[in-house]
């Protein structure tokens, strides 16, 4: 299974897992503390956007493969490397065919 889609698979577990927790535990925080169950939320949100300014490179506008160089991906040269091996294996084993149908 390629990397990405691992990665979305775990992404999408950890936003369900996230979700069920902050439903879990929001009507007693709230119920316990008032006010300050919002408090706790904000400085969390506030914590993730800081976060995220410094350390999450600019992904706009950019293709997959730029983003592969961004974090370093080598694999995705390789694979471009192999797929343009059998493209080229693909066509010269048509114009070999196609040779010998001519003749």
């Amino acid at each position: 299974m390629p990397v990405r889609a691992k990665g979305v698979a775990l992404a999408t577990c950890s936003n369900w897992f996230n979700n069920f927790i902050i439903g879990l535990i929001t009507p007693p925080l709230v119920q316990n503390t008032g006010f300050g169950a919002y408090t706790f939320f904000a400085v969390f949100c506030l914590l993730s956007f800081v976060w995220t300014f410094f350390f999450v490179p600019e992904t706009r506008g950019r293709t997959l493969e730029q983003m592969d160089h961004v974090f370093k991906d080598i694999n995705s040269e390789e694979e471009d490397a192999r797929r343009h091996a059998i493209e080229a294996d693909i066509i010269a084993n048509h114009q070999r065919t196609t040779a010998r149908e001519g003749k």
